[in-house]
């Protein structure tokens, strides 16, 4: 429930309204109770007033600043103090480095949830057909989140009526290839423009070219305005979200339509009035802190001339610049005013603390470190919404403005003004004195830590030159030992051509010895057969004469120099020559497997020794020695059989030679 209370104060045209929110429970109407001993609700409020003079007549009338309640405040502190923490112990860790932040510094992230590209997509769709007006829920969203980076390129032109400028685009091309006098400056002030971004960090990179485009054109476009150091800062900002052509539409329009054109003429009238305009905000909203800095004789234009040229885009980081710029393309040229009281508001604390020279070094290098992050920036800018700055508060500050001027002008003598034009030129010559020692030290640690870089890539080339000096070795290692191996393969498979050669011709030696074998089994069977025939034929008194097997064993001894005995001695003779032959052969084959044995040691030491060795060189090695192992196997078993086949052979042959020599003998004998 809200409780709402009018009051009439004297001295406004209208009435102040206070509010009360509170817990309420409904209940129906035919239900009865009764809550004794309820509270009551107390509310404290603060009306801040600023008095305003209306001239000369030293008359004046209270303007309504602004009204809060205890509550709220309690609440916006309990809400900010996290943050002040945590910005302010971040600052304590950049106190060791004393160097500002370069322009430039810092990333923007791309992502955005579904639900803010949803709103943005129905705020599209309404705005697209209708560009002059503005959906309603526009501003709210741009204040509470910002535009989504994906989004800001089309956003941003929208917010300040670039589509429509057709012409603008036209005559880009013409503009930005037309010579200027001011080209030089130009170029000397390309490099320093965000330094520390990527896009334009090379000299001669695509990213300085179409920003010397850019400026370039917009000073062929504007010859009263012609250029300013600072425009390179807003077009660099405007580049990294579109392309040139529309950077440069959006540079003309803001620069026409936002004010930025009157701060930056030559006589800078305009800028000083911005100055005035912001000191009376300072001495109206935060006058303890007015006092500190005018008592220690810092003015407005030592720390925010930067500020409002350059609508802060040269020493924050880039999320703030993007979220400063979206509020300014949608809220106007006020926005500036409401950011500057609001870091003032914030840095209270801190500059109350400090002198002149701790001020200024504060506002150069600590003040824009408090920033990096999301969450101070967020709080920055809430703080900046909440100050409220009236367009009839600064047309009566400019009035002011202008009859200070008018007052100075007639009252004021030559010798006045010329020491008055002399200070503001010496503050000129300061501020340029100051300007030239940030560039000459930023100059300077640039060109240590390009050679520390230079450095370092020597020794990184000294240590990539002897790796690959010792990568060279190891190539021409193996190299070698790839020749030394295919060498040694050509050796062995002509060593193994000589095995399986000589393998074939034993196995020929062992085939004709079978068929020998054969041939006397087929001679001893049939001389068997003979004797059992003559046995069977003979009379019974020659049987007596018949030898039986093992009789006939020594009948040889008794037939010498018989025909018998002599062939069976030349069949002796053959089987020993044939035994020589395959004992000779035996042991060929026992050195080659030898000499196989021993390729096989050396071919493994090869490739304990060497990585790149093949294994197929082992492998082959070692299966020719199995095959000769069971190939010399083979032999010596057909050996054994061979010679015991030879010996039965030869018995049997005997045998039966004998038994057919005792019927000749008997016969000679009975015929004697």
């Amino acid at each position: 429930m809200t409780v709402v209370m009018d009051l009439m104060v004297a001295g406004f045209s209208e009435p102040i309204t206070f509010f009360i929110h509170a817990k309420a429970r409904i209940f129906p109407q035919t239900e009865k109770f009764w809550m004794p001993g309820r509270r009551q609700l107390q509310e404290t409020f603060f009306l801040r007033l600023a008095w305003q003079s209306s001239g000369r007549d030293q008359r004046g009338y209270y303007n309504f600043v602004s009204l809060e309640s205890q509550s709220q405040r309690e609440g916006r502190c309990q809400n900010i103090a996290p943050l002040l923490e945590q910005s302010s112990s971040e600052e304590e860790d950049d106190l060791s480095n004393e160097e500002p932040l370069p322009s430039g510094y810092g990333e923007v992230s791309r992502e955005c949830s579904e639900e803010e590209l949803k709103a943005w997509s129905d705020i599209l769709v309404k705005w697209r057909p209708n560009l002059a007006q503005r959906p309603k829920t526009l501003a709210s969203l741009i204040r509470k989140t910002g535009i989504p980076q994906s989004l800001r390129c089309e956003v941003w032109q929208l917010l300040s009526g670039c589509p429509s400028s057709e012409v603008l685009l036209e005559n880009y091309k013409l503009l930005s290839v037309q010579d200027s006098v001011w080209e030089s400056a130009i170029s000397k002030d390309i490099s320093r423009t965000f330094p520390a971004h990527e896009y334009f960090k090379q000299t001669g990179s695509e990213g300085q070219d179409q920003l010397f485009r850019v400026i370039k054109a917009f000073a062929n476009h504007d010859l009263e305005t012609g250029y300013c150091q600072s425009l390179s800062f807003i077009a660099a900002t405007f580049l990294l979200q579109m392309p040139e052509e529309q950077a440069f539409c959006l540079l003309c329009c803001v620069m026409e339509n936002y004010g930025m054109r009157d701060m930056m003429k030559s006589d800078f009238d305009g800028l000083r009035l911005r100055f005035y305009q912001l000191e009376r905000l300072l001495e109206e909203k935060i006058p303890d802190l007015h006092y500190h800095l005018r008592d220690i004789g810092v003015e407005m234009h030592m720390f925010a001339s930067q500020w409002f040229l350059t609508l802060y885009t040269a020493k924050f980081p880039l999320f703030c610049v993007f979220r400063i710029i979206d509020l300014f393309l949608c809220d106007g040229h006020n926005v500036i005013f409401q950011v500057a009281i609001g870091l003032l508001r914030l840095a209270k604390p801190d500059l109350l603390q400090l002198d002149f020279e701790s001020v200024l070094k504060y506002f150069r290098v600590n003040l824009p470190k408090r920033y990096k992050n999301e969450d101070t920036v967020c709080l920055l800018l809430f703080q900046a919404v909440n100050e409220k700055v009236s367009l009839k508060k600064m047309a009566a500050y400019e009035k002011e403005f202008q009859l200070l001027q008018d007052q100075r002008n007639s009252t004021e003598t030559p010798l006045e003004r010329a020491k008055r034009e002399a200070r503001g030129l010496m503050e000129t010559i300061m501020r340029l004195e100051r300007e030239n020692d940030e560039l000459a030290h930023e100059l300077i640690n640039g060109k240590i830590q390009l050679r520390n870089d230079l450095d370092s890539a020597e020794d990184m080339n000294e240590l990539q030159q002897k790796e690959i000096v010792r990568l060279n070795g190891l190539i021409a290692d193996g190299e070698d030992e790839a020749k030394r191996l295919r060498d040694e393969a050509v050796l062995v498979k002509e060593l193994c051509r000589k095995i399986e050669t000589e393998n074939k011709q034993q196995v020929n030696v062992m085939a004709d010895y079978k068929r020998i074998n054969s041939q006397l089994g087929d001679r001893l069977e049939k001389a068997t057969t003979r004797i059992q025939t003559l046995q069977a034929q003979c009379c019974p008194n020659c049987q007596p004469f018949f030898l039986t097997e093992s009789s006939a064993e020594n009948a040889p001894k008794q037939t010498n120099g018989s025909s018998e005995n002599e062939r069976i001695q030349k069949l002796e003779l053959e089987l020993a020559a044939t035994k020589l032959a395959l004992v000779e052969k035996e042991c060929d084959n026992q050195d080659l497997l030898h000499q196989l044995n021993v390729t096989a040691l050396a071919a493994n030491q090869g490739d304990q020794q060497s990585k790149n060795s093949n294994s197929w060189l082992s492998k082959t090695i070692k299966s020719a020695a199995i095959k000769t192992q069971a190939l010399v196997g083979a032999t010596a078993s057909n050996t054994s059989l061979g010679s015991g086949s030879s010996v039965h052979s030869a018995s049997s042959s005997g045998i039966k030679d004998s038994g057919e020599r005792k019927p000749s003998r008997t016969d000679s004998a009975t015929s004697q």
